[in-house]
């Protein structure tokens, strides 16, 4: 496991709250301003319809567009939404892991997560 001293901003709309294993909180990675947040926009192709009326589509790859996400740099990691991160394919975009296990849940609301999840 690799560990570095990495400048971490986040792209979200969230606050990134991260809690340990006796349920701290770790980190608190403050949200995007308003404005500065990664986004991400889909064009969508019918392929058919199932029944006659429910679509199912086709995202192409040329299809997908994210905006408000900085080139590389150096020691830097971007937090994003996880289909940003997923589409980016880059080792510097992570985002909160929210799959089961690891986010962590107070009364069944998110409160935080155990860590940030990469896509490559």
């Amino acid at each position: 496991m690799e560990t570095n001293d990495e400048r971490v901003i986040n792209l979200t709309r969230n606050d990134v709250v991260i809690i340990g294993n006796y349920h701290q909180v770790v980190a608190k990675i403050p949200r995007a301003p308003r404005g500065k947040e990664a986004t991400i926009r889909f064009d969508r192709e019918i392929v058919r319809l199932c029944r006659g009326a429910i679509p199912i589509i086709r995202i192409p790859p040329e299809g997908v567009t994210i905006q408000g996400l900085p080139d590389p740099e150096p020691g830097v990691l971007y937090i994003t939404s996880s289909v940003i991160a997923a589409h980016a394919q880059r080792p510097d975009v992570v985002s909160p892991d929210t799959a089961p296990g690891g986010a962590v849940k107070l009364g069944g609301n998110l409160v935080g997560v155990k860590g940030l999840q990469c896509w490559m």
